[in-house]
C-alpha cells in the first residue's frame, strides 16, 4: 500500500461487475478528500448515479483484451487522464480491474491553446483578400488560403502540386522566378509575373524564407501575391497622358514662341510692304529699279502669308466667331476646294444632319479646310484619288476623354478630311501638329499646315485627332464643341436622364472585343464587363480565331475594329461566321461610315459604330443588335 501512495498518478483498484472500489492511492485520496474504497466508482469519481457513458469494463471482461488503454475527462478532479485498465487475479481470487492514469491536463491545455492559435491565423489568412501559399523546398504546395482556392478554383486541391504546374501550367519552374532565388539566397525576392494564364492579368509576388532555427537553412518558402493589374493599367495610362500633356505643352512651348516672333515680323514687314510701294509709286514706268523693288514687295507678301500662319498655331490671329451651321459656312467652299486639289481627285461632301451651332470664325473654317484639304491632295498625288470632307454631331464622354488629355468630356461637331492617300506610320502621327515638321520633299512644304489648323482648332476650345494607316490613307477629325444656350442645356440634360431610364442597358452575354489599340481594347472592355458583360479580348485577329475556337459556344457577338494589320475585321467577321454562324458583329472605326463603305472593305447594311463612341452609344449598338438576335 505504502509503494502505490508514492506514485503521484491516478491508481484505482475496482470490481468490474459491481463497480466497487477495493483501493485507491493517495493521490486520488487527496484528489477526493476522503477515502471511496467500498463505494461505487461512478458516485465517487463521476459523481453519477449510474455507470459512465463510456465504460470498459464490459469491454475488458468480455473481450480478447485484457488492458485496455484510453484518455477520458473527470469533471470531479477537472483534469484529463491517459488511462490503462487492465485485469488482475486478485489475493481473494477474485478478478479486478487494475486502472493507472496519468494526468494530462497540462498537455491538453498546450494542445488546445495552439488549437486556437492555429484558428486564430487561420481567420486571420482566410481574411487577408490576397493570396499566401506555403512551398515546400521541392516548390510543392503545403498551404493556400482561401483567397488562392477562389482565384485558382479550376486547380483545386492545390496542396500537394508544384507551384509552377497549379499557378502557372508549366512543366518547370517559371523564369524568373522569385521564388527560386528566395531558396537560394535566403533572403525576400520580388518579382512583377503574368497572372492567370489566358487573362490580362499582372501580379506582384514576394517570396519570404522560412529557415531552420538552429541550421539557417531555408526550409520553405512563404509566397504573397497581390493583383496589380489595375495599378499597372492606370500607371501606363498615367505614363501615355503625360506623355500627350507633355507633347501639348511643348507645342503650347512653340506657339508662344512663334507667335512673337511672328508679331515682330510682322511689324518688319509692315514697313518692307509700305517702302516698297511707295517705291514703286515713286518711280517712272521704265525704271530698271521697278523690277527688283517689286520682286522684294512680292516676296514680302509671300512672307506676310507664312506669318499668318504662324499667328494661326499660336492662336494670335484676331478672329470674329459667330454662331453658325459648319453647313452653311463649308458648303460655299467646295467648289474653291476642287479647284485647288485638282480635276483627277474627286472631293465628296457628306453634310451631316440637324448639326449642332458652333461658335466659329468662319475665315477659320476655310484656313483649315484650306490647309487639310492641300495636305491630302500632297498625299494622293501624284495619281487618282478621293477626298471625303464630312460633318457629323458626336459626343465625347469621360471614358475617351480620360485617354486623350487635351479633350473636354461634351457636344461637338465633326468635321472630318478623309484621304486614301499614302498614309503615315505611328511615329509620324506623333509630329504632325509640330511647326515646321513636314514629309514633303524640300521646298513642297513649310510644315505650318497642320500646325496652323491645331492653333485654329485649340483657339476654339476644340480638339483635333488622326487616323492613318501607311498605304490606306488618312483622317483627320477636328472636334468643335457645340454652341448652347442656357435652356438648351437644361433641355439636354432632362433628354438625356429619360433615355437611360427608358433603356435598358445591360446584359449577361458573352463578347469577343477585338482592338489593336490597347487603351481603347481596354476602354471597352471596362464599359461592358460594367454593365454585366462578359468581355473576352483580343489585340489581333489570329488572337481572336483562337479565342472563337475555344470559345465559340458561348460568344455571342463580336466588336472587332475594321482596320488592323495583317487581317481586316471584315475577313476576321467572315472567318468567324465560318466556324460560328450565329455570332453577331459589330464594326468599329476611325473612320467615317461613309469613307468604310465607298473603300469596298464592308457592305452596306451592316452594325456599325464609329470612335470616339461614348459609354451610352456603344452600350445602345449593343442592346439592340443582340435584341434583334434574341
Amino acid at each position: 500500500m505504502s509503494m502505490i501512495d508514492t506514485i503521484d498518478q491516478f491508481i484505482c483498484l475496482s470490481d468490474p461487475r459491481s463497480y466497487e472500489i477495493v483501493l485507491v492511492n493517495k493521490y486520488v485520496k487527496d484528489l477526493l478528500g476522503r477515502d471511496p474504497a467500498g463505494k461505487l466508482c461512478y458516485r465517487e469519481l463521476q459523481n453519477l448515479d449510474h455507470p459512465c457513458d463510456f465504460c470498459i469494463n464490459d469491454v475488458i471482461l468480455k473481450g480478447s483484451r485484457r488492458s485496455y488503454k484510453w484518455e477520458y475527462y473527470n469533471p470531479v478532479f477537472n483534469k484529463y487522464f491517459l488511462m490503462v485498465d487492465t485485469i488482475i487475479r486478485w489475493v481473494d481470487g477474485r478478478e479486478l480491474k487494475f486502472g493507472i492514469g496519468i494526468d494530462t491536463t497540462d498537455q491538453k491545455k498546450k494542445e488546445r491553446a495552439l488549437e486556437d492559435r492555429g484558428r486564430f491565423f487561420d481567420s486571420i489568412l482566410t481574411a487577408i483578400q490576397e493570396g499566401i501559399s506555403v512551398l515546400g523546398p521541392d516548390l510543392a504546395i503545403r498551404y493556400v488560403n482561401d483567397f488562392m482556392n477562389k482565384w485558382y478554383a479550376e486547380n483545386v486541391p492545390l496542396e500537394g502540386k508544384k507551384c509552377y504546374r497549379a499557378y502557372r501550367d508549366r512543366d518547370k519552374p517559371c523564369d524568373p522566378c522569385p521564388t527560386v532565388r528566395c531558396m537560394k539566397t535566403g533572403k525576400t525576392e520580388r518579382e512583377i509575373v503574368p497572372g492567370l494564364p489566358g487573362k490580362d492579368q499582372w501580379i506582384e509576388l514576394f517570396s519570404y524564407p522560412m529557415k531552420d532555427s538552429d541550421t539557417g537553412e531555408v526550409i520553405g518558402i512563404v509566397e504573397f501575391v497581390r493583383d496589380i493589374t489595375r495599378l499597372r493599367k492606370a500607371e501606363e495610362e498615367k505614363e501615355k497622358l503625360q506623355i500627350q500633356l507633355a507633347r501639348a505643352q511643348k507645342l503650347e512651348a512653340i506657339g508662344r514662341l512663334a507667335g512673337g516672333i511672328a508679331h515682330d515680323f510682322n511689324n518688319m514687314l509692315t514697313i518692307i510692304v509700305g517702302d516698297t510701294e511707295l517705291a514703286l509709286n515713286s518711280l517712272p514706268s521704265d525704271s530698271p529699279a521697278r523690277k527688283y523693288i517689286k520682286q522684294i514687295y512680292e516676296t514680302a507678301m509671300r512672307s506676310s502669308d507664312l506669318v499668318k500662319q504662324l499667328l494661326g498655331f499660336a492662336r494670335k490671329q484676331v478672329i470674329k466667331p459667330e454662331v453658325v451651321n459648319l453647313n452653311r459656312v463649308i458648303e460655299p467652299t467646295i467648289k474653291l476646294l476642287s479647284e485647288i486639289i485638282g480635276e483627277n481627285i474627286e472631293l465628296v461632301w457628306i453634310p451631316g444632319e440637324n448639326l449642332y451651332n458652333v461658335k466659329v470664325d468662319p475665315v477659320q473654317v476655310d484656313q483649315i479646310l484650306t490647309n487639310l484639304c492641300t495636305n491630302a491632295r500632297d498625299a494622293i498625288s501624284p495619281g487618282v484619288g478621293k477626298i471625303v470632307i464630312e460633318t457629323k454631331n458626336v459626343k465625347l464622354d469621360e471614358s475617351y476623354c480620360r485617354i486623350h488629355a487635351a479633350c473636354i468630356p461634351g457636344n461637338y461637331v465633326m468635321i472630318s478630311v478623309t484621304d486614301n492617300g499614302r498614309g503615315m506610320d505611328r511615329e509620324t502621327l506623333k509630329h504632325i501638329f509640330e511647326p515646321f515638321y513636314t514629309t514633303k520633299e524640300v521646298g513642297k512644304g513649310t510644315g505650318l499646315g497642320l500646325s496652323t489648323v491645331y492653333g485654329i482648332v485649340k483657339q476654339n476650345n476644340g480638339y483635333i485627332d488622326a487616323y492613318s494607316e501607311l498605304g490606306k490613307g488618312t483622317t483627320i477629325k477636328i472636334y468643335i464643341p457645340q454652341y448652347k444656350s442656357k435652356e438648351e442645356i437644361s433641355k439636354e440634360a432632362m433628354k438625356v436622364n429619360q433615355q437611360i431610364r427608358e433603356r435598358d442597358l445591360y446584359g449577361n452575354e458573352t463578347i469577343l472585343m477585338v482592338e489593336d489599340e490597347i487603351n481603347i481594347l481596354e476602354m471597352g472592355k471596362t464599359i461592358l464587363e460594367k454593365f454585366g458583360y462578359k468581355v473576352l479580348t483580343a489585340i489581333s485577329p489570329l488572337e481572336a480565331l483562337e479565342i472563337v475556337k475555344e470559345h465559340g459556344d458561348s460568344i455571342e457577338l463580336l466588336i472587332t475594329d475594321l482596320i488592323m494589320p495583317g487581317m481586316n475585321g471584315r475577313q476576321l467577321a467572315d472567318s468567324v461566321a465560318k466556324l460560328y454562324p450565329g455570332i453577331e458583329v459589330i464594326y468599329t472605326s476611325g473612320y467615317t461610315p461613309n469613307v468604310i463603305m465607298q473603300s469596298g472593305v464592308i457592305r452596306d447594311n451592316i452594325n456599325f459604330i464609329q470612335k470616339p463612341y461614348s459609354i451610352h452609344d456603344l452600350l445602345l449598338k449593343v442592346r439592340e443588335v443582340l435584341n434583334v438576335k434574341k
